[in-house]
């Protein structure tokens, strides 16, 4: 029984692969390998119908096309926190990928498709094609890649605070992240708990739920962020904390959804972002070769643009699975995100946090953070507590830790943070595989006393007489 399927495996995998070979031949590899792996199972499956005398199908595919992308030059970046600054980068970047979305719309309607949105921050249309336009489309040059929409598993991910320094940020030099914005993205925010209601801010629902925290995720990630009890406190306290909602009790997510949530943080100008989830590459069906499918360019963009995000690195492991091309989640895999992986106060890293490098060999996680059993406001409760661990809880240390240095240093762009958050002189070394533990392990009393540092003026020389 179990050689009889095994041999109906192997035949179907085989004539899979002769029918994608079929397609490369006539439709060429450059295009065939712009469709992800869904999308490419659907067109394989709506050929062999074909092939078999059934006909066409009458399928129409809605996908996310992702045009030539117009990323910001890191050297224009805006170089303070100033608002005004940040919403001429955006307008001008929204802009110059609105100058490829139109005509490319234009195209798609002309053909008989429906565009149904057009997402600038991505360079990124959601249209519903046949499988003819469909292919036509993907043959133009501007088009990088076609991407399914297709609901995926958004895998989530008393004593850290002053583990990390972060008491001693607050106690030596009164610094808890005022005036810091925030942006969760995640099951919501539930700002009924009393350690949270001070710092409520925007609320935006991107599900069909409502506004709440059904799950109970968001709300924990927002305690350990900006948590104001006077014993079970967040990393800063004094930040602002944005509940955007994008998920939902079933956990499941989808790439136009993300990427949606996150133009709208671009949008309201909010100065870090928090992403504790992530899109698992080991079942095959998501992947990011270059850390550029549509959630790590819209990551890139929001950087570009002024915004730090921060992103937990997964729940993975070390050991790689056959299917996979990585352990780090997406959009762990985008080049300006602060990946984050998660320890144990021993100096030990958890055992299922995930390992890089990237499938193009980039050093990821960027750097560690508690993650094991660490106490944070319950969803649904007033002042109850919760335990959870993993790279979602690390995740959030380090959002706070961000809002400590924008704090202590209005002057600092995504990358300065990044840069101090994993200096060698201003993390704790593990001494394990950077592949493992990035940098070291975040320390945010001595990140914060080296921006501080450089944001103090340089003392006049003194002039010499003879």
């Amino acid at each position: 029984m179990v050689s009889q399927l095994w041999t109906q495996v192997r035949r179907f995998l085989e004539r899979e692969s002769r029918e994608l070979e079929g397609m490369r031949a006539e439709f060429g590899s450059q295009v065939i390998d712009k469709f992800d792996a869904v999308v490419l199972r659907d067109l394989l499956f709506d050929a062999r119908r074909r092939d078999e005398g059934a006909g066409p199908t009458g399928k129409r595919y809605r996908v996310m096309i992702n045009l030539t992308f117009n990323l910001p030059n890191p050297e224009q970046w805006p170089p303070t926190r100033k608002l005004d600054r940040r919403e001429e980068a955006a307008q001008n970047l929204k802009r110059r990928n609105q100058e490829v979305i139109g005509p490319f719309a234009a195209t798609v309607a002309e053909t008989g498709g429906i565009v149904e949105r057009e997402i600038w921050l991505s360079c990124s249309l959601i249209v519903t094609v046949t499988r003819e336009q469909l292919l036509d489309l993907a043959r133009r040059d501007e088009v990088k890649g076609v991407q399914h929409l297709k609901d995926m598993p958004a895998l989530l991910l008393d004593t850290s605070r002053p583990f990390i320094g972060a008491a001693l940020v607050e106690s030596e030099l009164r610094i808890i992240g005022t005036s810091v914005t925030v942006a969760v993205v995640d099951t919501g925010i539930d700002f009924g708990h009393t350690y949270l209601t001070p710092t409520k801010g925007d609320q935006r629902d991107f599900t069909s739920e409502g506004l709440g925290d059904e799950v109970g995720h968001g709300t924990f990630c927002a305690g350990i962020v900006g948590s104001q009890d006077g014993t079970f406190r967040g990393v800063a306290p004094g930040v602002q904390l944005n509940d955007y909602k994008i998920m939902g009790l079933d956990h499941l997510l989808s790439a136009q959804v993300a990427v949606t949530a996150l133009q709208t943080v671009v949008e309201k100008k909010m100065h870090i972002v928090n992403c504790s989830w992530g899109f698992s590459h080991a079942d095959g069906k998501w992947k990011c070769k270059l850390g550029d499918c549509v959630i790590c360019r819209a990551v890139d963009a929001a950087v570009a643009l002024g915004c730090v995000v921060v992103v937990g690195a997964g729940n993975e492991g070390e050991t790689i699975s056959p299917k996979s091309d990585t352990n780090i989640r997406c959009p762990g895999n985008a080049q300006g995100a602060i990946t984050v992986g998660a320890s144990d106060e021993s100096g030990l890293l958890l055992a299922d946090t995930s390992a890089g490098p990237t499938p193009d060999r980039r050093l990821k996680p960027d750097l560690v953070a508690p993650g094991d059993r660490v106490l944070s406001p319950k969803a649904g409760t007033s002042e109850d507590l919760v335990t959870l661990s993993g790279t979602s809880v690390a995740c959030a240390h380090v959002t706070g830790v961000c809002a400590l240095l924008l704090e202590a240093n209005a002057t600092l762009n995504p990358t300065q943070v990044k840069g101090a958050l994993t200096d060698k002189r201003n993390v704790v070394d593990l001494r394990l595989n950077p592949n493992l533990m990035g940098a070291g392990r975040v320390n945010a009393k001595a990140a914060v006393d080296a921006v501080r540092a450089q944001s103090r003026p340089a003392a006049p020389r003194r002039r010499r007489h003879g």
